[in-house]
């Protein structure tokens, strides 16, 4: 997420997953209750509220060249199969999370967690050219890595926390490092990839698989990041690809490794914040500013530098409460483990 890298916004590739059939039922009248989030994780705030195109934010169109983002844009279609799917899981498992009571609004349906009081264990997966050493992540980078997730989600100065922590837990398996050159090119929506995921992936879907590797679309173009978004299908490809150099340091030192922030959010059930521009439901998260399109650069608003735009690794530093308390729906109603593993 370095100065120059174009973060234009694609359709999701759903790692071989079709979102329109998540869910049979649409639960008529709770969507659109439930979709706009609100609330920090662990507390009782107010209620959420509409977006209002009349405070659309419009960012200065920045010219760059370099890697896209990521492909991590739901069709509208998708979007209401996602979110019908998340609150039929919220309902289902009702009585397995402590729900959030937002005054005024008795049938909405929220989880609350404390904040870190979610641990999500971490296998990091390193495919890299055994012909390039340079391909290959030190264990300090990968170390790294997790330490710099777990910054972002604690939350401070004008970020949110949130419910969770991350912990590193294959450090000496032998499928840490993946020594494969056609792999480590290979387009994160091949076969190749698919085939490499169903092989490495470890644990449910409350564990998180994190791959790294050259992170590129089939018709070649770099990419910075790739994620699954949270629902109970197609478990061995869940996780997150990054850019072996989007870690911190990397490309002339233009990156800080928040590729993986903004992935990972993602992968807890975040869109974009730019996501349907101005219109509701937007990214179905009411205290993010409506954007007409996607923030570049290091923008003057403050509040368009978010772990979830497109603006430089240096300028993001923060996810809204709303976001928080979406990542906890999603974890609740997904990711989160529970007994006969229903």
């Amino acid at each position: 997420m370095g100065v120059t890298h174009v973060r234009a916004a694609r359709r999701i590739a759903f790692a071989g997953m079709t979102a329109a059939a998540l869910v049979g039922t649409s639960l008529a009248g709770a969507s659109s209750a439930l979709a706009m989030g609100g609330g920090v994780t662990g507390h009782q705030t107010a209620g959420p509220q509409e977006r209002q195109a009349s405070v659309c934010i419009e960012p200065p169109r920045v010219g760059f060249a370099g890697a896209i983002r990521d492909i991590d844009d739901p069709t509208a279609a998708q979007e209401i199969a996602q979110q019908d799917s998340l609150l039929q899981a919220l309902q289902q498992r009702a009585g397995l999370y402590t729900p959030l009571r937002v005054p005024g609004r008795p049938n909405e349906l929220h989880a609350s967690f404390p904040t870190g009081s979610v641990t999500v264990p971490v296998y990091v997966h390193d495919i890299y050219d055994p012909a390039d050493p340079s391909t290959k992540l030190s264990f300090s980078q990968i170390v790294g890595q997790i330490a710099l997730l777990n910054r972002a989600f604690a939350g401070g100065g004008p970020s949110a926390p949130t419910a969770f922590k991350f912990d590193f837990r294959n450090p000496f398996n032998p499928n840490l490092y993946v020594a494969d050159a056609e792999l480590f090119q290979a387009p994160v929506d091949g076969d190749l990839v698919r085939e490499a995921k169903q092989r490495l992936h470890v644990g449910g879907m409350n564990a998180l698989n994190l791959y790294y590797s050259q992170a590129r679309q089939t018709q070649g173009e770099p990419l910075l990041g790739q994620a699954t978004y949270p629902t109970n299908d197609n478990l061995p490809q869940d996780g997150v690809i990054d850019a072996y150099d989007s870690i911190a340091g990397a490309r002339g030192g233009t990156m800080d490794g928040d590729t993986v922030v903004h992935e990972v959010g993602h992968w807890l059930g975040l869109y974009h914040t730019f996501e349907n521009g101005c219109a509701a439901p937007g990214d179905y998260v009411e205290d993010t500013p409506p954007e007409a399109w996607a923030a570049q650069g290091c923008p003057e608003e403050f509040g368009l530098h978010n772990y979830m735009d497109y603006v430089d690794d240096g300028c993001m530093d923060r996810f809204t409460p709303g976001q928080a308390q979406r990542m906890a729906d999603s974890w609740a109603g997904f990711r989160m483990p529970v007994p006969n593993g229903s």
